[in-house]
């Protein structure tokens, strides 16, 4: 149970508060141990997906799309100044578009799985830590590649 003036456990059978040296009455010890059961409640129903395969799998899928559309977002790179030769950039602009499409879907996904990471800080597993490594390195890698999108969307409005 949990003292009723500082908050702090003191434990079911405890009388006198250790940090407070305030006496504990039987009616909050009640509400106390029901307080308790609430709180171990609360933690294991964690608002969190059912299980650690899905977010694992969201995240494998978040670095898949996010190097997909960085590879597409290369080729377009590669395209451009050959391009810039000829001023037919559609093949560039076409590569630019699909790998934006992978590289977001590939950003949002990387956030939820550091959200999953963050949301299941309380609960020890051992799929955490790489939901959370595929979740970044997705994150910046999409974030990479969108960055050249809109940097090679500039450059091809100043040079038409």
């Amino acid at each position: 149970m949990y003292c009723k003036k500082c908050g702090k456990f003191i434990g079911n059978d405890s009388e006198l508060c250790d940090e407070c040296r305030l006496k504990q009455d039987t009616i909050f010890s009640e509400f106390s141990e029901k307080k308790e059961e609430d709180i171990a409640s609360v933690y294991s129903n964690v608002n969190v997906p059912s299980s650690n395969q899905i977010s694992l799998g969201k995240s494998i899928a978040a670095i898949i799309l996010s190097d997909i559309g960085f590879f597409l977002i290369y080729m377009g790179l590669i395209l451009f100044p050959t391009a810039a030769a000829y001023v037919d950039f559609s093949g560039a602009i076409a590569f630019m578009i699909f790998g934006a499409i992978p590289s977001l879907l590939g950003l949002i996904f990387g956030i939820q799985s550091i959200s999953y990471f963050r949301a299941t800080s309380m609960i020890r597993s051992g799929k955490r830590i790489p939901v959370l490594i595929l979740g970044i390195s997705s994150v910046v890698m999409a974030a990479i590649g969108l960055i050249i999108v809109f940097m090679m969307f500039a450059i091809y409005d100043i040079v038409m």
